[in-house]
This record gives C-alpha cells, structure tokens and sequence, in this order.
C-alpha cells in the first residue's frame, strides 16, 4: 500500500475527485466553502491549515502581481510566503472576499472570528468518488506532479510548495514574482485541463463504441462462418 504522501489525483482520479468537489455546494449547508477551500489548495499547492487560515489582509498586490502575501508565523516552514496567484486563484479569493466578511477567507461556520477546518462528511464524500481519502497531501503532490508535466521548472515548484531549503530570499523576491506568475499560470491551466478531461476509462468506452458502430461485428452464416455485413 502506498503511502499518503506518495498518493496523487492521476488523470482517472483528478476528474472524479473535481466533480466530487463541484457537487458539494448541492449537498452540504457550507458546500460552496468547501468547496472553494479544496479547490484553492489544489491550485496553490499550500498546505490546509496555512490555506485555512488565510486572511483578507493576506491578499495584496506586489510588482503588478497579485499574490498570498503569508507571514512566517502561520507557515510550517516558519518562513514568509509570498505565493502569486493565477487566474483561478485570482478568482476564488474574489468569490469568498465577496460572501464573507470575516478576517479569514474560510471562516469558522457560526464563529466567523475562527478559521475553517475540513468536514468529515465532506472528506467522506470525495472519498466515495474518487476511491481513497484526499488530505492535503495528494493535492500538494498533484500539483507538483503535473506542474513538472507542464514544463515549469522544477525550483519554481518548489517556491510554490514553500519548501524551506529552495524560498527565495525576499530581497530578491519581487524580481522573480512575474516570471513566478507565469509559472503558477501554465500549473493552473494544466491542472484545469486534466481536471475537465473525461477519465482514461470514460475515453476507452466512448472509443469502444465509436469502434462498434464503425465496424459491426459480422454475422454468423448457416455454415457456421463469418458472413460479410453487408452496406445498407
């Protein structure tokens, strides 16, 4: 059995796992919090207590970039984090800037005051679609995974991922975060794309038929070989 942290969303599970996600807001009272959670942490590639506890005060602009501006305290690495965000991201924090007025961005249901923490009929739910429980871990090795994919250097992942022996040093930072944007942008887009793709599985059925109605299977002669089907 493999271990959470090597656990991944391969291109069978991420779409399972997106329209797992995508069902929440219909099923649960804090669904479309949930969901927009799950969705940020996929896309950020942060951990989920450093993406719970994102604040208002957290979102700025930097060098013409919009980015999570996280301080060293709320970090596992102990260590400042300046993540530029992608037009997804972009996005998400626009829709809970909208429906919340609380410090966080995903506030505690009934104590706006407090952050928000994952529900374990949330989890279960996923769970059920994709196969295997989803932490936070496959979806931070989901995004460095198919962000390699995608061609974005290796270090730039690691920047994202906030791996304390490749940060940047913040002097030097805001040089490097339009270049980094760019990056976060083709993860973003890649993620989206393999998200949105219909499964490895659903592609081979949809083949299988195409491949029956173009070649019939023919019909059994009275002697007990195979007769040509003849063109309508």
């Amino acid at each position: 059995m493999k271990k959470i942290r090597d656990v991944w969303l391969d291109d069978v599970h991420l779409p399972a796992w997106f329209q797992a996600v995508q069902e929440l807001p219909n099923l649960f009272p804090y669904g479309a919090m949930a969901r927009d959670f799950l969705l940020l942490v996929l896309f950020s590639g942060l951990r989920m207590n450093e993406a719970a506890t994102l604040k208002r005060s957290h979102v700025k602009e930097m060098s013409g970039v919009m980015v999570f501006d996280i301080p060293a305290g709320t970090m596992k690495v102990r260590c400042r984090h300046v993540l530029p965000l992608s037009d997804v991201l972009v996005e998400l924090t626009e829709r809970r800037q909208a429906v919340t007025d609380s410090a966080f961005l995903f506030p505690a249901p009934n104590k706006p005051s407090s952050s928000w923490c994952t529900n374990q009929k949330v989890s279960a739910h996923i769970a059920g679609r994709v196969g295997f429980r989803v932490t936070h871990h496959p979806l931070r090795k989901t995004f460095s995974t198919l962000g390699i994919a995608a061609g974005v250097p290796k270090a730039h992942i690691q920047q994202f991922l906030a791996h304390k022996e490749s940060m940047l040093d913040q002097h030097y930072l805001q040089t490097y975060l339009p270049a980094l944007e760019r990056s976060m942008e083709t993860v973003s887009r890649f993620i989206f794309e393999k998200a949105t793709a219909p499964s490895r599985r659903k592609q081979r059925r949809v083949r299988e038929r195409l491949l029956a109605n173009a070649y019939p299977t023919p019909h059994l002669s009275e002697r007990g070989g195979y007769a040509p089907v003849e063109d309508e």
